[in-house]
């Protein structure tokens, strides 16, 4: 797995602790209720794209 997870932050406000556990969380349930790629070329894709999404809802304030 990639370290997307600490660098897709927005710029200027890194993830805190909590929201790096939430996000992980998050994309547990996601992988959970849609499944992922076996090639792990495209899960890491799969998960840039996810944490992508995570933070642009975090920006939005559409995060919980």
């Amino acid at each position: 797995m990639s370290d997307a997870h600490q660098h897709l932050a927005v710029e200027g406000q890194p993830l805190t602790e909590h929201e790096r556990i939430l996000r992980a969380c998050d994309w547990s349930d996601y992988r959970k209720a849609y499944g992922c790629s076996p090639d792990p070329v495209e899960l890491n894709r799969e998960h840039i794209l996810f944490c992508a999404g995570w933070d642009a809802g975090r920006r939005s304030g559409g995060a919980s």
